[in-house]
């Protein structure tokens, strides 16, 4: 369910943001040293969901309206900047790959004719839940056939409550699910990107929430994929944190859940480092004398799945973090109603707010569950 009030504060926040696709970049891509992942992002319009008021922590950026050979150009040109034959490549706007409202089907047509032409083992893209559906998947297998292995799906945690008021994901936990049991149906794995770090919420809410969305996606058969929750510029997200409200995003919180997770789940690990992304104002970090420090400790972790990598790490930052984390935190529909106030009063939404908020208010408490 779309949050209409986060929606209305983030369109006035986004008028602000700088934009990343312009007319002179119209792909990037990163690779891994190793050649087990390779990936391109390719200019579209941008998410749908992203323009009528997105998510509060996210901003891959718009586009200008963009043609179908401009996207196919684009992943032309960044194949061709690939050199050798990855396990792994993935293809993604900077919002679903199957929305057709932002790649329309003769793209995606072509550039997953690309794709099926490339050296690279496996194929994968990156989309919203609600644009997946049997006949996409089986026009999207004609051309990939057996490459196509697994489907990334934002499903951020399995709380339809945190998603609605501290996200605005507008995708429920029962579409998430559908969509999963579609794509295991045809043998494709769906991953489930879980956040490790939510606006709104305390450290220990945020700990708690990821273990049981790792929790929800092995019980859906969706393989789980852990993402450190970074602050970028013109979000909610931001504006919350600049107003003190929120705590800030911290790299522990990831190595915490990292440590209390069996080292031979199957789960991918993610965005932990920043890669130079153009509007990040606050990774989720630790002090200067250790962050570096964490940060390879992660990367060998990636490879060697060693809890002792993770738990040797020691830094009087950490004992701090976790003494806080220990904390307990007020009521939560306190906090997002406290929340709402400010961003109200800040991003010009008072006569919204004004009149809506009983409603508002009582559906935050009675849809809260502990």
């Amino acid at each position: 369910m779309k949050n209409l009030f986060l929606s209305n504060c983030d369109i006035e926040i986004k008028k602000k943001r700088n934009i990343y696709w312009d007319n002179d970049i119209k792909y990037s891509v990163r690779t891994n040293p190793d050649s087990s992942f390779a990936g391109i992002w390719f200019q579209t319009r941008g998410c749908t969901h992203d323009r009528t008021g997105g998510c509060t922590m996210c901003d891959y950026s718009i586009g200008p309206e963009t043609d179908t050979s401009t996207m196919v150009n684009a992943v032309k040109s960044a194949l061709q900047e690939i050199e050798g034959s990855y396990n792994t490549l993935l293809i993604s706007p900077a919002g679903s790959m199957l929305d057709l409202n932002e790649v329309p089907i003769d793209a995606r047509h072509q550039i997953f004719e690309l794709a099926a032409e490339s050296p690279h083992k496996e194929v994968t893209f990156e989309t919203r839940a609600d644009t997946i559906n049997s006949e996409t998947i089986e026009d999207v297998k004609s051309i990939l056939g057996d490459r196509l292995k697994s489907v990334y799906l934002g499903i951020e945690t399995s709380s339809d409550f945190v998603n609605t008021y501290c996200i605005n994901k507008g995708v429920t936990i029962k579409e998430i699910k559908k969509a999963a049991k579609i794509l295991n149906g045809y043998g494709i794995k769906p991953i489930g990107n879980i956040l490790a770090g939510v606006p709104m919420l305390s450290a220990k809410e945020s700990y708690d929430i990821a273990m049981n969305s790792i929790d929800w996606c092995l019980k859906n058969q969706v393989k789980p994929a852990i993402f450190a929750t970074h602050i970028k510029e013109n979000t909610i997200y931001y504006e919350i944190y600049k107003l003190g409200l929120c705590d800030e995003p911290s790299i522990w919180l990831l190595v915490e859940i990292l440590l209390n997770l069996p080292e031979d789940l199957d789960i991918d690990i993610c965005w932990y480092r920043t890669y130079g992304a153009f509007n990040l104002v606050k990774a989720a970090d630790s002090c200067s004398e250790c962050y570096e420090k964490v940060l390879d400790a992660l990367d060998d972790y990636v490879i060697k799945r060693d809890k002792t990598i993770l738990s040797s790490l020691n830094c009087e930052c950490y004992y701090k973090w976790k003494e806080k984390f220990k904390e307990e935190s007020a009521s939560l529909p306190e906090r997002i109603v406290s929340i709402y106030c400010a961003l109200a009063e800040k991003n010009m939404q008072e006569d919204f707010w004004i009149r809506n908020k009983a409603q508002i208010e009582n559906n935050i408490y009675s849809e809260y569950v502990r």
